[in-house]
C-alpha cells in the first residue's frame, strides 16, 4: 500500500467507477491489494 492514503483512496475510487470490470473482480482486486480491511479506505471500499 502507498504511504500516502489519498493515493490509495483514489485508486479504490477508480476501481469502483470502472464499468469494464465486474463486481467479483473488483472484490478480488481489493483482497489482493489488502485494501478490504484498511481503516483509512473504509469509505471507498464499503461505498
Amino acid at each position: 500500500m502507498s504511504e500516502v492514503p489519498i493515493l490509495c483512496r483514489l485508486a479504490v475510487h477508480g476501481w469502483v467507477v470502472r464499468t469494464d470490470v465486474n463486481a467479483s473482480d473488483k472484490i478480488q482486486w481489493l483482497l489482493e491489494k489488502g485494501f478490504l480491511y484498511q481503516r483509512e479506505l473504509r469509505h471507498e471500499v464499503f461505498g
